[in-house]
């Protein structure tokens, strides 16, 4: 159901603001709400800036983290005196854990930097001369260089028509490594001919050590920055067992910037707050005020002409659930029936009636449910799981009323089958109608329900009793062309004149705003058109038979194949497993994604456009924000 709401206006001493809004982020009672210019929030920044260098450091930590670590300590439930403990040994540890990193981001570029200069010095290892040499050497200057090895010939036959010494040593991705022995006085012409053949000059360390020395040292160094490097690693990985330090770090800085943003409006001596308050939790409103302040003033009133409050619903476990499904829609209006106690269980029937298999709802059932354990999934992945894990159980129904057990049947179970869905198609297709039909009946219905709660009774019959009765007037009506029935003329000619009076009531009341008495029937004339989009709506749920006499066959198919494969030979089994285990694990996952969708898509445009506003927004109180720790235990709530 959707909670009143009440609107809170607070007033406490200056000093006491920071207790204030403290104890009622503790509370997790109220929505607050700038409703003046005055209202003012801080300055988050800090808080911001320390939320994203604690969650760089816990992807960091990730990679670091021992697979053998417990769930419970990746995902803890700490004391509220804990949660908001400001420990100094909680920022030491991010900044030794950032400067590791940097660290290691050093020594990897430092390791990078050195491999690249040995990778460079590899093909002159048999130089022997040290590089410090080259260059003018008396009367003969030295050139090093590579050459292409297509022109290494045409290079080589150029430098010895004109006198000079050239040798080649190892190749490299620039080509082989030669070195240029020229004399003084035909230096420059000589090495612009042979730069013109391919050679192209390069640069070696001008070190007085020969290569092979230098490339020694490199080898040297990167065994020392790799054990550097691997040392920091392992530095890092220890520090990896406190992730529950930075994550409990990380909640305390988004909560205490959610705290720093709350809208307050401040004078010399007094701090003023308003918003909303669920109508339930005014004892715990008044407990997180009587906690944070001896003086306060509150004042409660009911939402004003005008203002729209937040929508905040309560429901049991299993609709709650089925909260995600709607709000993926449009979170209800205020003032509104909330949707989801209704659909929740139309959603859960139609999602299995699609699936509809005992095998297929058993898996579901158990995998879903370790899911929910293994990820410890909040919010709305923990919403949308058990929606899953749900719907497995009337897949089980339905797969029981179907005989399906993996795409198979079992003889002795036969005895519950209603029908078969490859053979009985036209059966199965008017049963899916007919869910169709009070599904949107079901619909008409809560617009009815909500147009009471508006005391708007005309609506009552024009806009939901008259669908009702014409769609089922023409439903008998049509009934017994289609199916032999006993009395299928007594129920045919009770059907006309029941389409006749929901049509007349149609036409009189539909276009009941205008005054005008020829306009009016002209409107109800035109809103009776609209029965051709009921009974599209109604052939929307032929999907339902669609989807289940898929995976029906998909599953039989799979079981086929595996056979031949088995064939009779014991050891058949063995090849037969595989295409059981690909086939069946294909034929669930497909179904999932399509029952999902499909049954999601019956709710959103078949069943909620009967009646549904969806024009709310969320209740988010000033709360504890939690992302990595699982709950904070507070005996004051």
């Amino acid at each position: 159901m959707i909670v009143p709401m009440k609107k809170a206006e607070i007033a406490v001493l200056a000093e006491d603001r920071e207790r204030l809004l403290a104890s009622l982020q503790r509370s997790g009672t109220l929505m607050l709400i700038k409703t003046t210019e005055d209202a003012l929030a801080g300055d988050a920044s800090g808080e911001d800036a320390l939320a994203a260098r604690t969650e760089k450091t816990l992807r960091l930590l990730d990679r670091f983290r021992q697979k053998h670590e417990s769930e419970e300590v990746m995902h803890p439930a700490v004391d509220y005196g804990t949660f908001a403990a400001a420990d100094p040994a909680r920022i030491e540890l991010l900044k030794t854990i950032e400067s590791l990193d940097e660290e290691i981001v050093r020594l990897k570029a430092e390791g990078l930097t050195l491999s690249a200069e040995r990778v460079s010095l590899l093909p002159w290892s048999d130089l022997e001369i040290a590089p410090a040499v080259l260059g003018r050497s008396g009367s003969v200057v030295l050139h090093a260089g590579f050459v292409p090895p297509a022109r290494l010939a045409s290079v080589a036959a150029e430098a010895a028509s004109e006198g000079a010494e050239f040798q080649t040593y190892g190749t490299a991705p620039e080509g082989v490594a030669a070195v240029l022995a020229v004399y003084y006085e035909d230096d420059t012409r000589v090495a612009e001919l042979l730069r013109a053949a391919g050679f192209t000059e390069t640069i070696l360390p001008a070190s007085p050590e020969p290569i092979r020395t230098l490339i020694a040292a490199r080898e040297t160094e990167i065994a020392a920055n790799a054990a550097m490097l691997l040392e920091a690693e392992e530095r890092l990985r220890g520090h990896a067992r406190h992730k529950l330090q930075i994550e409990l770090l990380n909640d305390q800085a988004i909560t205490a910037g959610e705290r720093k943003k709350a809208p307050v409006t401040e004078t010399a001596s007094a701090a003023f707050i308003e918003g909303w308050v669920r109508s339930d939790r005014l004892d715990a409103l008044r407990k997180a005020l009587d906690d944070a302040a001896d003086v306060y003033e509150l004042g409660l009133s009911d939402p004003a002409a005008g203002e729209v409050p937040p929508t905040a619903v309560k429901n049991n476990r299993f609709v709650s659930a089925f909260e995600t499904i709607t709000d993926m829609f449009a979170r209800p209006s205020y003032g509104e029936i909330d949707p989801n106690p209704v659909m929740s269980i139309w959603y859960w029937l139609l999602f299995g009636m699609m699936m509809a298999d005992v095998g297929y709802g058993i898996v579901m059932i158990l995998l879903f449910t370790f899911l929910i354990r293994k990820m410890r999934a909040k919010g709305e992945t923990l919403k949308l799981l058990k929606v899953l894990k749900f719907s497995g159980y009337t897949t089980v129904f339905w797969g029981l009323l179907f005989n399906s057990y993996f795409g198979a049947s079992i003889g002795f179970m036969d005895w519950l089958r209603v029908l078969n869905p490859v053979e009985d198609t036209m059966l199965l297709l008017g049963i899916s109608l007919g869910v169709g039909v009070l599904h949107i009946f079901t619909g008409l219905l809560m617009k009815a329900a909500n147009n009471a709660r508006k005391k708007d009774y005309v609506a009552i019959f024009a806009d939901s009793l008259a669908w009702i009765l014409l769609i089922s007037g023409l439903a008998m009506l049509l009934l017994p062309s289609l199916v032999t029935v006993p009395g299928g003329d007594k129920i045919a000619a009770a059907g006309k004149w029941i389409a006749i009076a929901g049509a007349g009531i149609i036409v009189l009341f539909a276009g009941r705003a205008s005054r005008n008495p020829v306009a009016r029937i002209g409107s109800g004339l035109y809103a009776l058109y609209g029965v051709t989009g009921y009974l599209g709506d109604i052939m929307s749920y032929s999907r339902v038979l669609a989807l289940a006499l898929t995976s029906a066959i998909i599953g039989q198919v799979m079981n086929q194949l595996a056979g031949m494969v088995q064939g009779d030979a014991w050891y058949g089994i063995f090849f037969a497993i595989p295409i059981y285990l690909v086939g069946h694990v294909f034929n669930l996952v497909m179904g999932l994604l399509s029952a999902y969708v499909h049954t999601s898509r019956l709710q959103f445009i078949e069943f909620y456009t009967k009646f549904y506003e969806g024009a709310g927004y969320e209740f988010r109180p000033l709360a504890v924000q939690l992302k990595y720790i699982d709950v904070v235990n507070d005996a004051n709530n």
